[in-house]
Order: structure tokens, then sequence, then C-alpha cells
């Protein structure tokens, strides 16, 4: 009698055991699910976006902002940036300008990562796609203070929340280069930067990096219109009255 009831017993305690066993199984199981499903929700670029085949993103990184344009130009720093008090004025710094069509990405860094660091990863695509590195730099290399780097190189460039994204945080790194992409030259600058205050978290959460990457891919977007007469010029001026030309480019520094 008491075998039967300890083995009753015993059988008892084995199905309540596995039971939890399972439930506490289902329930990792549901965890791990929801932690998996939280960080696809937090990792999913913006709609219509897409790195620049030239330039990978730095691994586990999103695109928050995206943006193209067909014909636009920038400025690129090659030294520091520095605002004299005495004269109030900035120093005449060294910069490349580059026209062409332009691809603008904001990328959000995973945690973990650091503004230097995410400048020498910039700083290694570009010398392993066989380019160059023209201007690096990191906090005061960049400038004397007071958002002078941001405000000379990107005021009235960016998108406001973009702009006011990176004021006041000094804990920054720069990289400007060039390659050639497809036969194409191709100027890239890289902005990164902590983002200590806080600002516009719904882009870049506080206390994580962001990257701002613009590349200038140089030249017309589309190529030159095929040569034309000027007996398919009158010809068409007088079935038409009228004649379109495209791809004509005037030398407006000439004498």
């Amino acid at each position: 009698m008491s075998g039967r009831f300890s083995c009753s017993r015993w059988y008892y305690c084995t199905v309540k055991v596995s039971c939890r066993v399972a439930s506490i199984r289902w329930m990792s199981c549901a965890v791990f699910a929801a932690a998996l499903w939280l960080v696809s929700v937090d990792a999913k670029d913006v709609s219509s976006s897409s790195d620049h085949p030239a330039l990978s993103r730095i691994a586990g990184s999103t695109i928050v902002v995206y943006e193209r344009k067909d014909q636009a130009e920038i400025r690129i720093p090659l030294e520091r940036v520095i605002f004299d008090l005495q004269t109030q004025k900035f120093n005449a710094f060294k910069t490349i300008s580059a026209s062409g069509r332009l691809t603008r990405i904001l990328y959000a860094l995973p945690a973990g990562n650091t503004p230097q660091g995410a400048g020498g990863y910039y700083e290694n695509a570009l010398r392993q796609a066989n380019g160059e590195v023209l201007f690096s730099g990191a906090q005061d290399q960049l400038d004397n203070g007071n958002d002078r780097f941001v405000n000379q190189v990107y005021y009235g460039n960016l998108q406001d929340r973009v702009y006011n994204l990176l004021l006041l945080n000094r804990e920054n790194a720069y990289v400007a280069g060039k390659l050639n992409w497809n036969g194409r030259d191709l100027y890239v600058q890289v902005y990164i930067f902590a983002n200590r205050e806080g600002r516009t978290t719904n882009l870049v959460k506080k206390d994580r990096v962001g990257a701002l990457v613009d590349i200038v891919e140089l030249g017309p977007t589309h190529p030159p219109t095929a040569l034309v007469t000027s007996e398919q010029m009158a010809s068409e001026i007088n079935r038409t009255g009228r004649i379109a030309l495209y791809g004509l480019y005037f030398d407006t520094k000439s004498n």
C-alpha cells in the first residue's frame, strides 16, 4: 500500500516538475521572441533607403534619415576651423567644393560605438576602397569650440532636425576622403557624434552615436547629349518653332 502511494506520489511529482519545466521553457521562448521583435523593430531603416554601394555601414547601424539630390554642392573642410576672438572672424581654412549627385545618410549606430572608433572604421573603409583620406580629426582637432566646425560646414545645408542634433555634442569625429567608384570620382565626408545632449531622440537615442555620411558623385547625373548639327537644329525649328538642347555647360570663369 505504501509502495503504491509512493509510486503515485512520485508520478504526481514528476508530472508537476515536467509541467514547470515546460512552462519555464515556453516563457523563455516567449521572452526571446519578444526580444527579437523589439530588435527588429528598432533596427528598421527608413523607407526607400539604402547604403551607397561605394561605402558600407558599420554593422548593426540603422538608417534614420535618407536624402538623395541629383545636383547639390557641399564644401569639405581640409583643416581646423578657428574663430579669432580679436578680429571676430573665422580663419580662411582650406576647403574642397564637390558638386554632383548627393547621397546623404544619417545612421544610428548600435550601442558600444564611439565617435573615434567609428571614425577609424570610415578611414579604413576609404583606404580599402583604394581611396584616400583628405582630412580627419576629433573634438579640438576640428575647431576651437562652440560648435564652430558644425556651423561652418553644415549650417544651411541640412534639415533643421538633423542640424540641431549635431549641436552641443563635443564628443565628435570627422573624416573626409576621395575615391573612384565605377569610373566616377566620389567625395565623402562623415561627421560622427555622441548624442550626450539627448536631442531629437527619435533619430539617435541619448548616449548613442550617430554618423552623418555625405557622398557626392562628381559631374552631371546624365550622360552628355549626342552631337546636334546646325541642319538638324534648323529642321527642328522649322517643324515645331523651337528646339530643346540638354547637357550644355558654360565656362562662367572665362574672360
